[in-house]
C-alpha cells in the first residue's frame, strides 16, 4: 500500500503515475486528427450493422439509406426530426456527405464507421467520400456530378466536374455489371469489398484512360443518344403537369434520353409507331434541396384505362360507346401481381357484363407508386423483371400501342392535372404516409368520363 511506502518510493511511484498519464495523453493527441484533417471512416457491411447499433453508441453513420437507431446522412423521405440539418442537405446523399465534410460536421467528426444497405452510384460516392475526406474534397465537383447522373440520370455536360463525373458513372455501371451483376439482379454484398479497396476509385479519377476499356463503350453510348436527341428527337414540355414528352426514332441510353427531362418528373417516350413508355423519375421518389417535384401519383386508374381502349381501338368501338357497367368494371378489377405490377382481367375473363375487358397479348401495366421508378408501358406475356424495368429502354422490348400519339399524351396529361386539383398547392416535402392518403382521396370518376368523351382514337 501506498501509505507502506517510504517516501522515496512514494516519489518513484507519483512519478511513474505522472509520466503514464502523460504518454496517455500524448497517444490520444497523436491518433485525434490534426486541426483540419478529416477522420477516415471505416466500412461496415448492412448485415453487421444491427448487432454493432443494438451494442450502444456504435459510431456508425448511414448514407443513402435510412436506419432507426443510427444516424443518417440520405436524401431518402424520412420524418422531418431524423433529417440532417439544413445546412448539409443536398439533392444526392452525396451532396450530403460532401457538404457535411466541407463543414466539418459532427455527424461526420462524432462517427467512426460509415455503411449503407444497397450498392449504386450515389450510394457508393456517399461511401466512398466518408472513408476519403481528403480526396473527396479535391474531387468534389466530379463527384457531386457522378452521384447526379447515377442516380437521377440527369446528364448535363456543361457543368463542372460532368465529363469526368459521367465517365465515373460508366466505369461503375461497367465493372459492377462486369464482375457482379446488374443493380436488382443478385446481392450487392460482394461489391463493397472490390470497390472499396484502398487505392482503386483513387486511381480512376487519377487516370482514367488508363482503365478506358472499364468505361468507354458505355461512354460512347451515352454520347450517341444525345446526338440522337439533338438531331432526330423532339421535346415538349407540360410544366403545369411536370410532364415532359420526348420523341426519337429509337431508344437510347437513360443518361442521354434523361438530359432533356431536367425539370420534369414525369416523362412519356414515345419511340414510333405507337411504341410508348411513361416513367415517373427517382426525383419524386426522394427529397430535393433546389427543387420541389410535385407528388407522386399512382397510375394505376391510367392503365386500366388505357387497357380499355386498346380494346375499343382493336375493336373498332366508338370512344364514348359501350355499357356503364364495363367502363367502372374494367377500371375497378386492377389487382395487383406478386412483383407489384397492376393488370386487369387475364384474356377471357369476362366483366358482370359478359364482355371481354382486353383481346389480344400486351396489356399496359405499371408498378406501384411507391417504386424508385415506377414504368407504365405495355407488357407482353414475359413481364419485365425489377434488373429489366431498371435497366436502359434499350436493352428491353418495346411494344406498339393502338392509340394515337397524341391522344395518349392528353390521356396522361390530362390524369396528372386532375390528380394535382387535389394537391394542396403550398406543399413542399411529400411523406409515404401522405402520398398514400392523397392518391387514395383522388375521385377518379370525373376524369374517366372526361377522358371517354375527349376526342380519341
Amino acid at each position: 500500500p501506498l501509505a507502506m511506502a517510504s517516501s522515496e518510493q512514494r516519489t518513484v511511484l507519483f512519478a511513474a503515475a505522472a509520466c503514464g498519464v502523460a504518454l496517455y495523453g500524448l497517444s490520444r493527441l497523436l491518433l485525434r486528427p490534426a486541426p483540419g484533417a478529416r477522420r477516415r471512416l471505416q466500412f461496415v457491411p448492412w448485415k453487421l450493422v444491427d448487432v454493432a447499433a443494438k451494442a450502444g453508441n456504435s459510431g456508425i453513420l448511414a448514407v443513402d439509406c435510412k436506419h432507426p437507431h443510427l444516424p443518417c446522412l440520405t436524401h431518402h423521405k424520412t420524418k422531418e426530426e431524423q433529417m440532417p440539418p439544413k445546412n448539409l442537405r443536398g439533392d444526392t446523399s452525396s451532396d450530403m456527405v460532401l457538404n457535411a465534410l466541407q463543414q466539418q460536421s459532427t455527424i461526420l467528426t462524432s462517427a467512426s464507421a460509415v455503411t449503407c444497405n444497397h450498392f449504386d452510384v450515389d450510394a457508393f460516392v456517399s461511401v466512398w467520400s466518408a472513408m476519403n475526406p481528403d480526396q473527396a474534397i479535391r474531387n468534389q465537383a466530379v463527384l457531386r456530378r457522378c452521384a447526379h447522373i447515377g442516380d437521377f440520370r440527369e446528364l448535363d455536360l456543361s457543368l463542372p466536374g460532368a465529363a469526368l463525373g459521367l465517365k465515373a458513372a460508366c466505369w461503375l455501371n461497367t465493372v459492377e455489371r462486369r464482375l457482379f451483376s446488374r443493380p436488382f439482379e443478385d446481392s450487392d454484398e460482394d461489391k463493397w469489398p472490390y470497390f472499396l479497396e484502398r487505392g482503386r476509385f483513387d486511381s480512376f479519377l487519377a487516370g482514367p484512360e488508363a482503365c478506358r476499356d472499364d468505361w468507354a463503350e458505355e461512354h460512347q453510348t451515352v454520347l450517341d443518344g444525345l446526338e440522337t436527341l439533338r438531331s432526330k428527337g423532339a421535346v415538349r414540355r407540360f410544366p403545369e403537369a411536370g410532364l415532359v414528352v420526348v420523341e426519337l426514332p429509337h431508344p437510347i441510353h437513360y443518361y442521354a434520353l434523361f438530359s432533356a427531362t431536367v425539370g420534369s418528373d414525369v416523362v412519356i417516350c414515345h419511340y414510333g409507331g405507337g411504341r410508348y413508355e411513361v416513367e415517373q423519375k427517382y426525383t419524386q421518389f426522394v427529397d430535393l434541396a433546389t427543387r420541389t417535384p410535385g407528388p407522386r401519383v399512382d397510375l394505376l386508374r391510367l392503365a386500366a384505362f388505357l387497357n380499355e381502349q386498346e380494346r375499343r381501338v382493336r375493336e373498332g368501338e366508338p370512344a364514348d360507346g359501350g355499357s356503364g357497367v364495363r367502363r367502372d368494371w374494367c377500371a375497378a378489377s386492377l389487382r395487383e401481381e406478386d412483383g407489384g405490377a397492376v393488370v386487369v382481367a387475364t384474356p377471357g375473363d369476362e366483366s358482370p357484363g359478359g364482355l371481354e375487358v382486353l383481346v389480344g397479348e400486351e396489356r399496359w401495366k405499371v408498378d406501384r407508386f411507391v417504386d424508385s421508378g415506377p414504368l407504365l408501358r405495355l407488357e407482353g406475356a414475359k413481364a419485365l423483371t425489377r434488373a429489366e424495368r431498371y435497366g436502359n429502354p434499350t436493352e428491353r422490348p418495346i411494344h406498339s400501342s393502338l392509340i394515337p400519339f397524341n391522344a395518349f399524351t392528353a390521356y396522361v396529361r390530362s390524369y396528372l392535372l386532375h390528380a394535382f386539383s387535389s394537391a394542396p398547392r403550398s406543399k413542399a416535402k411529400w411523406s409515404w404516409e401522405e402520398l398514400h392518403a392523397f392518391n387514395s382521396g383522388i375521385d377518379w370518376l370525373p376524369w374517366e368520363h372526361s377522358a371517354r368523351a375527349a376526342p380519341s382514337a
